[in-house]
């Protein structure tokens, strides 16, 4: 027994001194790899869509970890991706030999933040003679990246009727982002009415008296003729207009034509009279002086040639009158007479005995054909007497003012040869002079 016990404990002390050894001759081993990677990811951003569910993105991540080095991060989705409209969350993952993960997320903002792009059109000038508002339709339109074709909202719409004066028409589209893009453009009505009587207003303050601004009152003058000149061409514009747009007949539009015309002589009438009255008076004060000064013929020309070219006015703008004029009571004398040919062979056909026409009937075509008979008669009275007041006063204003012309030609070239041979016999005279000087320094 007590050797059993005596063995055991030298076991025990040997296998001590034996392990003591083994921990003083082997290694301790290295520690494990715990260091996640390092993630690097884009910051939050936001993108333009490019149709209305969204875009594709590209981006770029990339991971390192101290022991493997260069990782190649995973990430959902991944890019390139397809995102909707809104924001969308971005996961990357890297995950080294150890099994250490490195985790990381972004947020990518799919938002339409650029306005549609509107046109609208240039300012717009409207001559009017109507004394009511002018009705005026345009042209406005929006393109958006997103959402194609925009209908835009304009204020006052297309359509509205607009006031004499300055109107500013001011267009928004609106995209289904909410993006807002406004254009505007102003629409002018001018009442030519309205604006003459403004103009011969002022042409009766004028002062003949100041002789020097009548180079500036000749142009005032003129203005409001060439004005009177296309007020007339506006009003059978207008006329025109509404004869093809308010289903009026011809007969009424040659009463418009006619009340039109008398307007338009009364007006040019209130206008000569401004401009003799001013003129005489012009006249009348360079008389009074001691002869005329080179600025007082300047002037007395000016106002000549103002008066020549009014007058051209006159004739040219009468003359497209009367020719619209004539031509409306020409064709309404065709229709006329179409109308009494077809009635004259109806009644014609009615005296055969087997014909169904009723007595009635036949005294209505009776009756209407003696009313299309006088208004025929009376329309070919009216054409030739018109035309040929009209021709004939046309013509002898037209001749008239083709003197004049020639009258103020002749006496240019007549001062133009004065002046040369003015200048001829002066340097005649000179030579002359200078000979008779020559020949007394020879002596």
């Amino acid at each position: 027994m007590q050797k059993l016990v005596l063995f055991s404990l030298l076991v025990l002390i040997a296998g001590t001194a034996l392990g003591e050894v083994y921990a003083q001759t082997t290694p301790e081993p290295e520690p494990s790899d715990v260091i996640p990677p390092t993630l690097n990811i884009p910051e939050n951003f936001t993108v333009a869509p490019d149709s209305i569910f969204g875009t594709t993105i590209v981006f770029s991540v990339s991971a390192v970890d101290d022991v493997d080095g260069a990782i190649l991060p995973v990430c959902v989705p991944a890019s390139p991706a397809f995102v909707n409209i809104g924001t969308t969350t971005v996961t990357c993952t890297a995950t080294d030999t150890a099994g250490n993960v490195a985790e990381a997320s972004f947020d990518v903002t799919v938002a339409d933040q650029a306005p549609p792009e509107i046109t609208v059109p240039e300012d717009i000038t409207i001559d009017s003679t109507v004394t009511t508002d002018t009705t005026l339709t345009f042209t406005a339109t929006a393109v958006d990246d997103v959402d194609g074709a925009i209908l835009p909202v304009c204020t006052p719409e297309s359509g509205s009727q607009f006031s004499v004066g300055t109107t500013t028409v001011t267009c928004t589209a609106t995209d289904t982002a909410g993006n807002v893009a406004e254009a505007s453009f102003d629409v002018t009505v001018n009442n030519l009415l309205t604006i003459l009587e403004v103009e011969l207003l002022t042409l009766g303050e004028l002062d003949p008296s100041n002789v020097e601004n009548v180079g500036t009152h000749v142009s005032d003058f003129v203005r409001t003729s060439n004005i009177l000149f296309q007020l007339e061409q506006q009003g059978l514009k207008d006329l025109r207009t509404e004869y093809h747009e308010s289903g009026m007949t011809r007969s009424e539009l040659n009463q418009e034509l006619s009340q039109y015309r008398i307007t338009i002589q009364d007006m040019r009438q209130d206008y000569q009279e401004i401009f003799e009255n001013y003129r005489d008076t012009v006249k009348q004060l360079v008389k009074e002086k001691n002869g005329l000064s080179v600025e007082d013929k300047r002037n007395l020309q000016q106002l000549e040639k103002a008066k020549l070219q009014i007058r051209h006015n006159n004739i040219e703008s009468l003359d497209t009158l009367d020719s619209f004029i004539d031509d409306s009571l020409y064709q309404e004398l065709k229709i006329n007479e179409n109308k009494l040919r077809k009635l004259n062979n109806l009644i014609a056909l009615s005296n055969y005995p087997l014909t169904v026409y009723s007595d009635s009937q036949v005294a209505k075509w009776k009756q209407e054909q003696i009313e299309l008979f006088s208004t025929v008669k009376a329309l070919k009275i009216v054409l030739s007497g018109a035309d040929k007041d009209s021709k004939s006063d046309i013509l002898s204003t037209i001749k008239e003012i083709k003197n004049q012309i020639k009258d103020e030609k002749q006496k240019e070239q007549k001062q133009k040869e004065n002046n040369s041979k003015k200048n001829s016999d002066k340097g005649k005279s000179e030579e002359k002079s200078k000979k008779s000087s020559n020949k007394g320094k020879k002596k």
